[in-house]
């Protein structure tokens, strides 16, 4: 196999192309068949990145690791950005799927609508109570978005006396109250 795309361009850029536009299953299979033509570590990640907005998790937990494992230590394309898909990934399995699966949508609203990003939240937390993102999520909703403080405070609480953490961030923002 070959280690550059070279004559695969048109592949890599059709797969691209249709990740972006969320073809998800489609770009998995052209990122499959460039990976059986070529060696070039980036297409895990981005296979890695598909499987993950697809919500294949498991695949995309070991396309990350296969980039990871493999790229050089100077090699920093990707590197950050997966290590911080993996560890979530693998903190999300932890949880009901059902849960995870109302957090996810919440993440990929919360900027269009708050409020319903808000409500999906807090469904996620009623399915499954130790889903500490999503209390961090809710109240980073309420703080800087809604700019609403007393609910900001209300929605961290939770977190901080699930987690133990009382941390700097959430200490700023009692100053403010």
């Amino acid at each position: 196999r070959e280690t550059a795309v070279g004559e695969h361009l048109d592949l890599l850029t059709e797969a691209r192309e249709n990740h972006i536009r969320g073809n998800y299953d489609t770009a998995i299979e052209l990122y499959t068949e460039l990976l059986e033509k070529v060696d070039y570590l980036d297409v895990y990640y981005w296979r890695g990145q598909a499987y993950d907005d697809n919500r294949q998790f498991t695949e995309a937990i070991a396309d990350y690791d296969t980039y990871l494992n493999h790229a050089p230590e100077d090699d920093l394309n990707f590197h950050y950005e997966a290590v911080y898909r993996v560890e979530n990934l693998r903190t999300l399995q932890e949880y009901n799927p059902d849960a995870v699966e109302l957090y996810l949508e919440a993440q990929t609203i919360q900027y269009d609508d708050t409020e319903q990003a808000i409500a999906l939240y807090t469904q996620a937390i009623n399915l499954d109570a130790a889903l500490l993102p999503a209390y961090e999520r809710r109240a980073a909703l309420y703080y800087y978005n809604l700019l609403d403080w007393d609910a900001d405070l209300a929605a961290y609480q939770p977190y901080t006396e699930l987690s133990g953490h009382h941390d700097a961030f959430c200490y700023d923002r009692t100053l403010l109250g």
